[in-house]
């Protein structure tokens, strides 16, 4: 078993005899709260029977046929997928499973095509790209509401090492020029927690980087960053500032110093590189997702099968085309 995949509570062997066929797929998928085992009639409140569908990425409806207590008099069928993540998707239960463990490992697309593709299915590059998209997209969501959730980081007595980094910049000067991205970065020293925000209008001035301070950190906290100059009036906004000059050192004799942040710009620009440019956003969220996981010692299949069964798909099928429009026109811009 590789490195990659001891990371996950689920081995590859077990995985796949889970997924050896179609039937112990689905009752998987079902295991996992992927797709519902079971549904009640939104006229009636009875449960519903499952009327199973043959063919290739067919898993059956749900239907009541207590017409008479349904107001249209009509019998109700609700498509097993309707939104979940296999919704408005031809290929088999197993393919797609195979492909969110796939994006777990971070394995290459050639890779997704050797694990998924059988004699009755083949993947495409595109295919796999779009999928991807949605699991993205999902975890974006997820991202978003659970840091709406989480408390202010640091408090009085607590240190959080603030930073800024420009993400895309040519190396050594060659090549096609390119603006880049700029992140603001912040990480409490006791606990380790780390929040990495994309700069609004790609901007790092005082009244971009102020308010994504006082959004993040409790009033009272020590921060530790280097001479910027947005830095410069933290201390009217109630926060006690220590700085360290970086043309003349990398600690001072008080112990002030950005190592952390600075040490944990690294591998998010390596994520983002092998990711790719494209839906920068997108890439942010699920680097922070994993990064928890990891931290946090959580299996990343089991809390990604979580945040997809608590996605709204039908909602999401209709917004994600927007949202990757809207973001390549912000790409284009900056």
């Amino acid at each position: 078993m590789s490195a990659k995949k001891s990371l996950i509570s689920l081995s590859w062997p077990q995985f796949s005899q889970k997924i050896s066929c179609e039937e112990k797929a689905e009752a998987f998928a079902a295991e996992l709260q992927l797709i519902p085992s079971a549904k009640t009639c939104p006229e009636c409140s009875t449960p519903m029977k499952l009327k199973k569908s043959h063919g290739k990425g067919k898993m059956g409806r749900y239907r009541c046929c207590k017409t008479k207590l349904h107001a249209s008099f009509k019998e109700i069928s609700l498509q097993r997928a309707s939104g979940t993540i296999f919704e408005n998707s031809n290929l088999l239960v197993s393919t797609l499973l195979s492909m969110i463990y796939s994006f777990v490992l971070r394995e290459s697309y050639d890779e997704v095509k050797k694990n998924a593709t059988t004699d009755r299915v083949c993947l495409s590059t595109n295919t796999i790209s779009l999928f991807y998209q949605k699991i993205r997209t999902a975890i974006k969501q997820h991202e978003d509401k659970f840091i709406a959730k989480k408390v202010l980081m640091g408090g009085y007595g607590k240190i959080v090492q603030i930073d800024e980094t420009k993400h895309g910049k040519r190396k050594y000067h060659r090549g096609k020029r390119v603006n880049g991205t700029w992140y603001f970065g912040m990480i409490q020293q006791d606990t380790k927690e780390l929040r990495i925000l994309a700069c609004a209008e790609n901007k790092r001035d005082e009244s971009t980087l102020l308010p994504m301070i006082q959004e993040n950190i409790a009033i009272g906290t020590t921060i530790w960053s280097d001479k910027w100059a947005a830095y410069s009036k933290l201390p009217k906004h109630g926060y006690q500032h220590q700085t360290v000059n970086h043309s003349k050192q990398f600690k001072t004799k008080e112990g002030v110093h950005t190592n952390l942040i600075e040490s944990s710009w690294r591998p998010f620009k390596r994520f983002l590189q092998e990711a790719g440019p494209r839906n920068p956003h997108l890439k942010l969220a699920e680097y922070q997702w994993r990064r928890r996981c990891r931290n946090e010692g959580t299996c990343p299949f089991v809390n990604l099968c979580h945040i997809l069964s608590n996605t709204n798909f039908a909602a999401l099928h209709k917004e994600l085309p927007r949202i990757l429009v809207c973001n390549s026109q912000s790409q284009s811009k900056t």
